[in-house]
């Protein structure tokens, strides 16, 4: 897959959606020449209408269809109202990206192969009391955990259900860490590529801010609308398209041009 993956890792994926990819009924029904797509800003390096192309995952998904013959249109729409525009297939939107798999959304979308694999992380105060290398959850009891609307924390959820920790939704994620610097708010969970790029573009110098272990991959991927015409088929494609880029080393060219950019 790409360089920010385990090989291990990617081997395993490969296996799975190999298969998973086999195993679909493909029809002969001509592709699209075009499709709607949207995505969200401030989601730095991944997406971000300011960025070159407009981010690593944006390049890469637009990157992909031109490889297999149709043309993208991206829209930047706030996230949940994006994600919804999807799952309800209106202004004729086929997908949206990057997401990572969650419970909730699993039944609204059908999921591509994954586009890239990071790592997920918490983003606390330097004075926090957690310890980086914290044990279990059972660490974190107490904190007031921020996140952005369209936001998915499952692993975190039995915390939340059991009261252990409360959330706070912001409109926009960044606000996270301004309201975690205004003692509002303690942790916020994200990507920890997208979490250090939203640091260094709110404060210049001294921060304040640390990040904890990474607990989980952060596996990224094009979710599109179930019933758009020939769905199965346009993502089938995708798919091969995707590997076909991996294994040509294309993929990782756009990752590396962005992450030296970024520096």
């Amino acid at each position: 897959m790409t360089k920010l993956m385990t090989p291990l890792l990617s081997a395993r994926l490969l296996i799975c959606l190999v298969a998973c990819m086999c195993s679909w009924q493909v029809s002969s029904e001509p592709l699209p020449k075009e499709l709607r797509l949207v995505t969200g800003e401030d989601f730095k390096p991944w997406t971000d209408r300011s960025l070159k192309n407009g981010g690593v995952i944006t390049e890469i998904v637009q990157t992909v269809f031109k490889e297999i013959n149709i043309e993208t249109q991206v829209s930047w729409l706030p996230w949940k109202r994006g994600y919804q525009r999807v799952v309800s297939g209106s202004n004729d939107t086929f997908g949206t990206f990057p997401y990572s798999y969650s419970n909730t959304r699993a039944p609204d979308v059908y999921y591509s192969i994954p586009l890239m694999i990071s790592g997920l992380t918490i983003f606390v105060a330097k004075d926090s009391p957690v310890p980086k290398n914290y044990e279990d959850q059972s660490a974190l009891q107490g904190l007031r955990f921020c996140t952005g609307l369209g936001y998915a924390i499952d692993d975190f959820s039995a915390l939340l259900e059991a009261g252990k920790i409360t959330l706070l939704r912001l409109a926009n994620v960044e606000n996270c860490f301004l309201n975690i610097k205004a003692g509002r708010a303690d942790a916020v969970v994200l990507n920890k590529h997208v979490g250090w790029g939203m640091i260094q573009s709110l404060y210049k110098g001294d921060h304040g801010f640390r990040a904890l272990k990474e607990h989980k991959p952060s596996v990224y991927h094009l979710v599109v609308n179930k019933t758009y015409p020939n769905t199965l088929d346009i993502l089938h494609e995708f798919n091969k398209g995707l590997v076909r880029l991996q294994k040509s080393g294309v993929i990782d060219a756009i990752i590396n041009r962005h992450m030296q950019s970024a520096k």
